[in-house]
């Protein structure tokens, strides 16, 4: 009656892609990687990114032959914002009905080739797939577009913050992305 662990997971195309997997012990991690490895042979590939937050979840990737390598997700040391930052005049608004077309574009240009497990050729359509799911499945929330913001510049965006609703006193920001020619400026 008490959960020790969880998964979340999305189809596309012919692939599961592994949103998140957490467990609070070995023998969780392995009944989640089997459900997955279950699920995966209904569709035909089973992919994703998750952080090492499950003990053993390695070894259960690995004891199941799949393949695990390190990723190095947008780490990086941070120094701390200018206290003056630049003289950069921007709007920021609510996210609108032509936002997922301009957000695809926006996030292939911020997270480049970093941004495979979003895209994994870094196409623009994978990039439009990946924010229709966001803003469109609920396995990360419902989408709430009064909470989602955006930063317009010349007919493109600029920044984006895309907010989900987990539960009504939990909202979840999915997704932050400048772009990279507004980056440490206080954006």
């Amino acid at each position: 009656g008490r959960v020790r662990g969880w998964t979340f997971y999305l189809i596309r195309d012919d692939a599961i892609e592994v949103g998140g997997l957490v467990a609070e012990d070995e023998a969780a991690s392995a009944a989640l990687v089997d459900a997955l490895v279950d699920k995966a042979r209904q569709i035909r590939r089973l992919t994703g990114f998750v952080y090492a937050y499950a003990p053993g979840l390695e070894y259960a990737l690995r004891a199941r032959n799949l393949a695990a390598r390190p990723f190095h997700y947008l780490v990086h040391d941070l120094d701390p914002v200018p206290t003056d930052p630049a003289d950069v005049q921007l709007e920021v608004i609510a996210w609108s009905g032509n936002a997922p077309d301009e957000a695809a574009r926006l996030l292939r240009r911020a997270y480049g080739d970093a941004g495979r497990i979003f895209a994994p050729n870094n196409e623009l359509h994978e990039w439009h797939q990946y924010v229709t799911n966001l803003v469109g499945d609920p396995a990360l929330g419902a989408f709430s577009s009064a909470l989602s913001r955006v930063v317009p510049a010349d007919e493109e965006l600029r920044a984006v913050a895309i907010v989900t609703v987990i539960s009504h006193r939990t909202a979840h920001l999915a997704q932050i992305a400048v772009d990279p020619s507004l980056r440490r400026q206080g954006v």
